[in-house]
């Protein structure tokens, strides 16, 4: 249960406990206790589904609640005080049973020295009565309830009254609950939070509510466990690491083209995503836990890797280190190992393919220097970005491909580029990532190369832009807008509002090169301007390569 503020947790302090649906089985003697009290004051009983949507409050709210329908009712606090007489009076190990498996729990977070407390928004003298009657007094460092703490779940102010009792700081502490409110609470207080399925709380409300969801007490341990070993796994080199998940992914593939494996079920998938459907025992909304992950490659794997060969693994593929991971988790993790084994080039390197690149970009398409347009014919799908596959599909293809051999420029140095130019390792490129790219690498053969005679041209022909103030500079960009508004509506296009700009400056780059030049934007702007702003000088300035 260690809380994953990095790859590699630390160890906690302290475990505090939320105490009814968590620690304890005690719906059966909360629910006819509430209706005791409610009959004996002339209230109608309330069902157990009733019982269990108004646990999230406060004793006095929630009896307040069940009685009239306004939890702030001034009933609740006497309700209440009847309620605690009786219920705190019939705690015992039968009426309140310990959830199975959490007695070996609490042996196990005592016996590796962290502090155990509770905190519960019933009354302090149940939470102790409860503690008392499973010999757990002692253990327990400290323990409070809502009417002894300046702020109840959902507020944070009980929690940090326990770490307060206990000289802990709030960040080395986990909080176990079962309901939202535990938490929000646990949130709010800075601490790592774990959610308990068994209390009956809705899944959803969980997850988006705690920083780990389980299911069985077993799985409290196992956390603790696994965490501990990640931390304690020696780290692999990129070429082991690659060579691991070549193994992994064939393996998983293997197992899933054997007989007697139902491919239906998982038809039309990949296999990553194929791969944590079936390794969930239970459901997690696509994502996998390091043990459910282990436990299945040591099913479908022979020989199976190291346990530490898999933690080494599980750390690239869970880098935020929630402790869950989804099938794009994996498919990344993959793919940034892949790319780390390939060729590390250096500048020289990287200028060799941009020279071979420039060649062929002239050759075919007469478009030497232009990135833009090398990038579009890259980008086949127009998505604005594009992948390695696309990249080499499109340098290796005969026109309208470049129509670069391998002989001429090896996979080898392609993918070193590729290396280079996905520096964020995302698997895909964006079109402004891949000019400056270029533009870094390639600006002696840039189409762009000659700024300082760009810039003395705008100033030539328009001369040296006359200072306004900004309220000036704001009203020439309200008619700009306007006049090209105007425009489009005199075309008859329908253009969103968003893109009337990007319209424009596509039709004003007159040699589609991804820019405009100050001498093209005056072009385009002669069409639709219609002299409410006189020269276009003052209002739109270049940048210093005249763009």
């Amino acid at each position: 249960m260690a809380s994953p503020v990095s790859s590699i947790p630390r160890k906690l302090s302290a475990v505090l406990w939320d105490i009814d649906g968590t620690l304890v089985n005690s719906t059966a003697l909360a629910w006819t206790s509430t209706n005791t009290v409610l009959q004996e004051n002339g209230f109608k009983v309330v069902s157990e589904d009733e019982y269990k949507e108004a646990t999230r409050l406060t004793t006095p709210a929630r009896l307040a609640f069940h009685a009239t329908g306004d939890q702030n009712h001034e009933v609740g606090l006497k309700l209440a005080k009847e309620f605690d007489d009786h219920y705190v009076g019939l705690v015992s190990k039968a009426t309140v049973p310990l959830v199975p498996g959490l007695q070996e729990v609490l042996e196990t977070l005592e016996k590796d020295g962290l502090i155990l407390g509770a905190l519960s928004n019933a009354c302090g003298a149940y939470v102790r009565a409860v503690l008392k009657a499973h010999n757990w007094s002692e253990s327990f460092k400290t323990q409070l309830g809502a009417d002894e703490v300046s702020e109840a779940k959902p507020g944070a102010g009980g929690l940090l009254k326990c770490c307060e009792v206990l000289r802990t700081d709030p960040s080395s502490t986990c909080y176990v609950g079962d309901s939202p409110g535990d938490g929000k609470a646990a949130r709010a207080a800075g601490m790592f939070c774990v959610g308990v399925r068994w209390g009956g709380q809705a899944e959803e409300g969980l997850r988006s509510n705690f920083d780990e969801v389980v299911s069985t007490a077993d799985e409290l341990i196992e956390e603790e466990e696994w965490r501990q070993s990640l931390a304690e796994a020696p780290a692999l080199d990129a070429n082991r690491l690659m060579s691991l998940a070549t193994d992994l992914t064939l393996g998983i593939h293997n197992w899933f083209n054997k007989p007697g494996v139902d491919k239906a079920a998982f038809a039309g998938t990949q296999l990553w995503p194929k791969f944590v459907e079936a390794g969930n025992e239970t459901s997690r909304h696509g994502r996998l836990k390091f043990p459910d992950f282990q436990k299945f490659i040591l099913k479908i794997m022979r020989p199976p890797p190291s346990s530490n060969e898999l933690l080494a693994f599980w750390r690239e593929v869970d880098r935020d280190g929630t402790g869950e991971a989804s099938a794009e988790h994996f498919d990344s993790a993959v793919y940034r190992l892949q790319v780390d084994t390939w060729p590390d080039l250096d500048e020289e390197g990287i200028s060799r393919v941009i020279q071979i690149l420039n060649l062929a970009a002239e050759k075919w398409h007469r478009a030497a220097g232009n990135w833009y347009k090398v990038f579009l014919a890259c980008d086949e799908d127009g998505s604005g970005s594009m992948t390695f596959d696309e990249m080499l599909g499109v340098f290796r293809k005969g026109f309208p491909g470049l129509s670069i051999s391998p002989q001429k420029l090896p996979e080898q140095e392609l993918r070193g580029f590729w290396r280079a130019l996905d520096a964020h390792r995302s698997g895909r490129v964006e079109v402004y990532d891949f000019m400056i790219f270029m533009r870094k690498y390639g600006a002696q053969y840039s189409m762009h190369k000659t700024p300082r005679g760009r810039r003395s041209e705008a100033i030539q022909d328009y001369g040296h832009p006359a200072e306004r103030t900004d309220d000036e500079l704001r009203h020439t960009a309200q008619v700009l807008d306007d006049s090209l508004t105007a425009y489009w509506n005199r075309c008859g296009v329908h253009v969103r509002s968003g893109d009337k700009w990007q319209r424009f400056l596509d039709e004003a780059d007159l040699n589609k090169d991804g820019l405009v030049t100050f001498h093209e934007q005056g072009s385009q702007k002669t069409k639709w301007c219609c002299g409410f702003c006189g020269s276009l000088a003052p209002c739109v300035q270049p940048n210093s390569h005249g763009d």
